[in-house]
């Protein structure tokens, strides 16, 4: 922690601008066409492999580990791929450290979810076209981009800069992400989230001893508000359609903003934590009620008891 920074404002980390981290991701990009190439080439030598269906399972197996050792090893060697070192963008654990290798490969692993939700939503409305599925994911990656950075721009600019970027991720429903993204910032219900004072990716870092020595929860808030008598934390969800009420959510939501909770009482000890999903279908605002995540804590305690992970 930094010396001199209050704790419950060093807890709270700031991200990179998406703007660097887009940069980034093209950068790293070219670098793993390279990675991959080499790697595939490597491969295909091995395995004597004659066309390229021969031995695809194997050849997408061995890419993902080869891009494990990328990942994960150059995380927890200094904190930073090649890209990430050129654009000033660092992994570390609350000590400023890199984090471990079990930590870093746990990391890699997860970065192949991401698109999990939106593909889940697709399979439960019986859609299975996997271009359908895809367009679906960019559709979301482009939402959400536009709800963490269009409050940052003036109101009568949002608009023609958000139709721009859409249009240039090659999306064909633009105007209708648009309309959809800005009824969520034009509605009186989510004032408060995207007002003056309000932070976007939010880092929330604190340590949750009532799950065991060393227990901490390190997540990022899609939306962070702290105010003089309480703490808004929303996170941002496009499934589709909308659940209608906290039965409807699913439980790794609800597990999630409960962490998120226990962590910023934590952190802001005499504020009252309020939490919110915010769905962009409809849009809807879904404050989470404390008896719901009280019981995802329970339940979490409970867990942790069966396995013996508390010592």
């Amino acid at each position: 922690m930094t010396a001199g920074v209050p704790p419950a404002e060093a807890a709270v980390m700031r991200a990179p601008s998406l703007r660097r981290r887009f940069a980034c991701m093209l950068y790293e990009a070219v670098l793993l066409f390279g990675v991959v190439m080499v790697a595939g080439l490597a491969y295909g030598i091995a395995t004597n492999q004659r066309h390229a269906l021969q031995g695809s399972t194997g050849l997408q197996v061995f890419l993902f580990a080869v891009l494990g050792v990328y990942f994960a090893g150059l995380w927890s060697w200094n904190g930073q791929t090649l890209a990430m070192k050129t654009w000033h963008i660092r992994v570390q654990t609350a000590d400023a450290r890199p984090p471990g290798r079990l930590r870093a490969s746990a990391r890699y692993i997860a970065s192949w979810l991401w698109f999990v939700p939106a593909l889940a939503s697709a399979h439960a409305a019986g859609i299975r076209s996997v271009g359908f599925m895809l367009c679906m994911v960019a559709a979301g990656m482009a939402t959400y981009a536009l709800l963490a950075r269009l409050p940052e721009i003036a109101p009568e600019k949002r608009r023609a800069i958000a139709l721009k970027f859409v249009q240039a991720s090659g999306l064909e429903n633009a105007q209708a992400l648009v309309d959809e993204s800005l009824a969520v910032l034009n509605d009186p219900a989510f004032a408060a989230a995207f007002g003056p004072g309000s932070q976007a990716e939010a880092g929330l870092l604190a340590d949750l001893p009532e799950f065991g020595n060393g227990a901490r929860i390190h997540g990022r808030v899609d939306r962070l508000v702290v105010t003089d008598d309480q703490v808004l934390i929303l996170d941002f969800k496009t499934n589709r359609p909308a659940p209608r009420s906290e039965s409807e959510v699913p439980q790794i939501y609800l597990s999630q903003m409960a962490l998120y909770r226990a962590g910023a009482a934590r952190i802001f000890p005499n504020k009252r934590i309020l939490c919110g999903l915010v769905f962009t279908d409809g849009p809807r605002l879904l404050q989470l009620s404390d008896v719901v995540l009280d019981a995802q804590i329970a339940g979490i305690s409970a867990r942790l008891d069966q396995q013996g992970a508390r010592s």
